[in-house]
């Protein structure tokens, strides 16, 4: 008798990673990621702003919203003088 042979399946968990990875890799608008900043990031508009402003980005640019939480933390960590 002849085995069958099941393809592998991806695993949920390999599947939502690819998902967040594709994700992470899409730029959004300054704009876009203060419109919906409570939602992404849970900080209000100002700081987003203010944290691209501290690490040198334009605020006219594209930006993951990797790399804008990664400005966030910087931001929120900074000595304050």
């Amino acid at each position: 008798m002849a085995e069958k042979k099941e393809m592998a399946k991806p695993s949920e968990e390999t599947t939502e990673a690819a998902v967040d990875t594709k994700v992470s890799k899409t730029k959004y608008s300054v704009e876009e990621l203060c419109e919906n900043s409570i939602a992404l990031f849970g900080k209000k508009r100002e700081v987003i702003i203010g944290a691209l402003h501290a690490d040198d980005k334009s605020t006219s640019g594209s930006y993951t919203k990797k790399e804008v939480q990664d400005a966030i933390e910087k931001f929120l960590k900074k000595e304050v003088k």
